[in-house]
């Protein structure tokens, strides 16, 4: 099926993407996971966002009346993204959002997750091969690609799913 769409697929014609049973697998494993890991989990897989742009999320970036996360604002390209009402849940227990958004400067301080880059990513791997996801998929971008598949394929707009994605070219696949 993907095999003739090689923006899905490697070089070598791997599938780049998780399908609905990985992220399925995938969440049950983060669910064991330490409490910040299973956060960053859940953002990564219901936003389809970069590493990168999950641990500069701060408390300010959570509206936890609307089931919306908010990323890219430190790049001037702010962009809302709905989630489930239980990843907002999961991070108001975590990470205290409500709280900390109570603060003098609205969250703005309160970043969510204190690793690197690195770290979130071997977070991500371990989890993956837990959940015993194996390939090109089995790493963040899989959860970033595997977003863009379901959201196409649950009919929402591909210009929609780009601008979530924040991707500014209406060319980019």
């Amino acid at each position: 099926m993907f095999n003739d769409k090689p923006e899905l697929c490697d070089s070598k014609g791997r599938r780049k993407h998780i399908t609905a049973d990985e992220r399925m697998a995938f969440l049950d494993a983060a669910h064991d996971a330490a409490a910040h890991e299973r956060t960053l989990c859940l953002v990564l897989t219901y936003t389809g966002c970069q590493v990168v742009e999950a641990l500069q999320l701060t408390a300010a970036d959570i509206d936890l009346a609307g089931d919306t996360i908010f990323l890219g604002a430190q790049y001037g390209q702010l962009r809302g993204v709905p989630v489930p009402q239980t990843v907002i849940q999961s991070l108001e227990i975590i990470h205290g959002v409500s709280r900390a958004q109570k603060m003098r400067d609205g969250g703005r301080s309160a970043k969510l997750w204190t690793c690197d880059r690195t770290t979130a990513w071997r977070w991500i791997c371990r989890i993956m091969k837990e959940a015993g996801v194996q390939g090109p998929q089995a790493a963040p971008r899989g959860l970033r690609h595997g977003f863009a598949v379901d959201a196409f394929e649950a009919g929402v707009p591909l210009a929609t799913v780009r601008r979530w994605m924040g991707y500014q070219d209406t060319q980019t696949p």
